[in-house]
């Protein structure tokens, strides 16, 4: 049976690749988070404009973990 090896690493080879979406999509999410976040350094554009446009912030709802 040659077929069983490549049928292993096949499913090997899946589940990394899983995986690794997986990562990506733990990476968007922590990204989104730190853009959030107001740093110095993350503004481009002119003083006081939000560097994240599309954001709605809520007044009654300080910060969102």
């Amino acid at each position: 049976m040659t077929n069983q090896p490549d049928t292993l690493s096949n499913e090997l080879l899946k589940l990394k690749i899983d995986d690794l979406f997986q990562e990506i999509e733990s990476l968007k999410l922590r990204v989104a988070r730190l853009e959030g976040q107001a740093t110095p350094q993350a503004k481009s554009g002119p003083e006081g404009v939000d560097p994240t446009p599309g954001i709605v912030s809520n007044p009654d709802q300080p910060g969102i973990t």
